[in-house]
């Protein structure tokens, strides 16, 4: 016997919906009375809008206590494809999203998966009134372009450990259909110009935050129907956006998407999303803007890139030259900062300076005012994103009391502030550059801090080559999302005291390639009365800004670092710089006498600058005079060259090796 027929003999009332392919009765679990229970009539599978529950026909019969046999039921015929279905009741939808809305004002699970895993604001969720269902589901309804909702996609509880993949929708009543069709309906200028077809009801929805016309088959990435291509001929530029899958899965649904609008002579361009990394399966658009912390900006270029269709097979571009007309029409968003004027987003910084200069104190610093969204040194403004700090220098115990002591709140350490604590990290040992990629991926890590760059890695700092592959491994990091500041140190000669320059360039150790790999430099020095000195090296997109004094402060259970203004380039500093001149032209040159070395820096110093030079540096005993024919020559004392020889050839130290240097 029919179902019908069933119902009748055992006495359950129902009404016909959807031109008698589903039967609506009180739901045996909830005992609603408004029967909100839909019944397919040919599967006998069933599912409450109600509460939320449902299944097969055998579950249904014992929730009835009612013995099914005899019942006839086409178990296999496909009711994916039905279309006249009675709509589902708007009250049913309006619960189950007040049910949403209502955990999202508690629920610290549902909030996380909403808000930051999916990346949508409470206006999408009111937009595409998204549910909670009583069975513990997120439920999106699908709405036709009159408005009426015909299904639920369902995803079970997200928020439990291990949930299943996937989703479901309610059978019978048409898997594959248009979601957010209604932007089809578009009709003026600005709405027409183009529309994104993507891979998937959440990617949908996210466009269409970002202000994109985008719609999606309910299908899944192959069920794409080419009935429906005729209500896209309006829109000046189509698009497709699937995910970008390491199967290739999602490739084959854009071809043949792009092969189904070439066919039909309209213009179809594919969107390239960036390919997936190490641990990754796909990179789909909630990826790109959550994960890999993309902003529209970033989208609407990827528009522009995107190439058109020509037939044949989609590869992912890894080559390409454009007109250069093409590169001046690009839209790319302005240089964003960190830190301000000294830590660029997406950037690699260095700080270096002399041991004892309070670098590593200073990066962790850094890091509070991040955390905590607050202006570092009270002058310069900051963006909060989460970082990573790998430190290899300092034991986790220091690293806690200096944390305290920088009085960081304990708010701002959750999901703030992650620190590498097992497993060692090296530039050689492909693992730990995997892990770390992972990493930033999943925790959406902005920042990586690794104090210092030479225990990472066991090559020569003065072979570039060598160098080459720390630069190679730091750039996967910046790659994978995130910008990376190394602390580094100043050369020999800067540790020997010798060269007091004020051009930190020239004091930065190992490879001059160093130097050009970064976007942001500066270093830190101690100067008089215990203040730090801070200059800025090089800024790659912007003019440096003035070096400036910090003054730290430490107290019983604090340390402050305090702005104390920008350092004046007085006549002490010119001296300095006199000095230094000085020094360098008598390395080359056994001596020279006081007429020579005026002559030698006339383009630099003035006459009386350099007799006060050479003045000071015979008080010092850095320089020694010999009289010769009237004339008074200058050389190095060998006090001076003991201090040369120690910051060029630390093992060194004995006259033989002095006399082959200077003689």
């Amino acid at each position: 016997m029919q179902l019908k027929q069933f119902f009748d003999s055992k006495k359950i009332s129902y009404k016909e919906e959807s031109g008698g392919k589903e039967l609506r009765i009180i739901c045996p679990h909830c005992k609603n009375e408004h029967q909100k229970c839909y019944v397919n009539s040919s599967s006998g599978n069933w599912y409450c809008h109600h509460c939320g529950y449902g299944g097969g026909f055998k579950h249904l019969s014992e929730q009835l206590r009612l013995d099914s046999t005899g019942v006839d039921l086409n178990l296999h015929e496909d009711t994916s494809e039905w279309d006249l279905v009675t709509p589902i009741d708007e009250e049913a939808v309006q619960e189950h999203h007040l049910r949403l809305m209502k955990a999202l004002d508690s629920d610290e699970g549902i909030q996380k998966y909403i808000f930051t895993k999916r990346g949508y604001t409470f206006e999408t969720v009111k937009k595409f009134k998204l549910g909670w269902g009583r069975g513990a589901n997120v439920i999106i309804p699908i709405y036709d372009s009159s408005g009426r909702c015909l299904n639920f996609k369902m995803k079970s509880d997200p928020t439990r450990p291990l949930p299943a993949k996937g989703m479901i929708s309610i059978e019978g009543r048409g898997k594959k259909r248009l979601f957010n069709e209604g932007v089809l309906l578009a009709k003026t200028k600005k709405d027409t110009e183009r529309v994104i077809i993507c891979e998937g009801e959440w990617d949908c929805m996210l466009l269409d935050q970002m202000g994109y016309s985008a719609v999606t088959s309910t299908g899944g990435v192959r069920s794409f129907d080419e009935s429906w291509i005729p209500a896209f001929t309006k829109f000046n530029k189509v698009y497709v956006c699937f995910d970008n899958d390491r199967n290739g899965a999602g490739q084959e649904g854009t071809k043949k998407v792009a092969e189904m609008f070439y066919k039909k002579g309209i213009r179809v361009f594919v969107i390239q999303l960036p390919p997936p990394m190490v641990m990754e399966d796909n990179v789909d658009v909630t990826d790109f803007f959550t994960t890999r912390k993309k902003v529209k900006a970033d989208f609407t270029q990827l528009l522009k890139d995107a190439t058109e269709y020509a037939g044949g097979d989609i590869a992912q571009e890894q080559y390409r030259i454009v007109d250069f007309s093409v590169l001046m029409e690009r839209d790319y968003p302005p240089q964003r900062w960190l830190v301000d004027h000294l830590i660029p987003a997406d950037g690699l910084t260095c700080i270096a300076g002399l041991p004892g200069t309070m670098k590593s104190y200073f990066s962790n610093y850094l890091a509070g005012c991040i955390a905590q969204n607050k202006k570092v040194l009270g002058m310069f403004d900051v963006a909060k994103v989460p970082i990573l700090l790998i430190d290899k220098e300092n034991n986790p115990a220091r690293i806690q009391t200096r944390m305290k002591s920088l009085q960081i709140s304990p708010e701002a350490f959750k999901n703030n502030l992650y620190y590498w604590d097992r497993g060692e990290f090296m530039v050689e040992k492909e693992n730990s550059i995997q892990v770390a990629e992972n990493m930033i991926q999943k925790y959406g890590i902005k920042l990586t801090i690794i104090d210092t760059m030479v225990r990472i890695h066991s090559k020569s700092e003065n072979d570039a080559s060598e160098m080459n592959r720390v630069y190679q491994a730091l750039r996967r990091l910046q790659l994978a999302g995130s910008a990376v500041l190394f602390i580094h140190h100043f050369n020999r000669s800067g540790s020997s005291g010798m060269f007091k320059t004020t051009d930190i360039k020239q004091l930065l150790r190992g490879s001059g390639d160093i130097l050009g790999w970064l976007d942001s430099y500066f270093a830190l020095q101690i100067v008089e009365n215990g203040l730090l000195r801070l200059d800025v090296g090089k800024s790659r997109d912007e003019k440096p800004i003035k070096s400036f004094f910090i003054e730290p402060g430490f107290y019983e259970n604090e340390t402050t670092f305090n702005y104390m203004g920008e350092v004046q380039e007085d006549e002490v500093y010119k001296q300095m710089a006199v000095e230094e001149l000085i020094k360098r032209e008598l390395l080359s040159t056994s001596s020279l006498s006081r007429k020579d070395i005026i002559k030698k820096l006339a383009s630099q110093a003035s006459p009386s600058t350099i007799d006060r030079g050479l003045k000071k540096m015979k008080q010092t005993e850095e320089l020694i005079t010999v009289q010769n024919s009237h004339k008074t020559y200058y050389s190095l004392s060998n006090k001076l060259k003991a201090e040369v020889l120690n910051g060029m050839f630390p093992d060194a130290d004995n006259q033989e090796a002095l006399d082959d240097l200077f003689n």
